[in-house]
């Protein structure tokens, strides 16, 4: 059902303007108003399950985690974002970040499947073929998702080597070759 909302060119100040751009990684209007679409459609979102009574949170965390689910649905384009990015949209510290996502990853993991999905396929594909084939290597900025790609690897059995941190390269993982290809048939890729 269309409806346009017409937003008062007054709601924001310059400069919050200004940092609502650089939030959302925009670099013009047309983008701003797609991003500030989303962030209302998960505004709705929230306010329909208040309107119908479907269990609303009580607690401030609670609403922190529903706000979280409600933006990964609607704003993060069927991906997980990482800590760095809830930590500026929520004002957060990287640490509680890293906990909201994980609690949020819990409490709807059946509802967020196919974005949990979506993340670590896009993380696996942009791996790097180092020393032909001997070695993978892949950024990953989410500490929750390179736990999420671990415990894929750990199911097959403790033969299987983790994915390790590679010194002194944050975000910078090494993957080895049957892991890789372990999480390549587990993500379908």
């Amino acid at each position: 059902m269309p409806i346009q909302i017409e937003i008062p060119d007054d709601i924001f100040t310059g400069e919050q303007k200004e940092k609502l751009y650089n939030l959302f990684r925009v670099t013009n209007e047309e983008a701003f108003a797609n991003a500030l679409g989303r962030v209302v459609l998960a505004a709705l979102d929230e306010y329909r399950d208040m309107f119908l009574g479907m269990g609303l949170p009580s607690r401030a965390n609670e609403i922190r985690e529903f706000r979280l689910y409600y933006l990964i649905k609607r704003y993060f384009n069927g991906r997980i974002p990482n800590e760095l990015e809830i930590s500026s949209m929520f004002q957060l510290p990287e640490t509680r970040s890293k906990s909201l996502i994980l609690y949020v990853l819990t409490r709807f993991r059946f509802n967020l499947e196919e974005e949990i999905l979506n993340t670590l396929r896009n993380i696996v594909r942009e791996a790097e073929v180092i020393n032909e084939g001997h070695e993978y290597r892949v950024f990953i900025q989410s500490a929750n998702m390179r736990e999420e790609l671990n415990r894929i690897i750990a199911r097959r059995g403790v033969r299987y080597h983790p994915i390790t941190n590679i010194r002194n390269e944050p975000n910078l993982f090494s993957i080895a070759p049957d892991s890789y290809e372990i999480l390549r048939q587990h993500l379908g890729i």
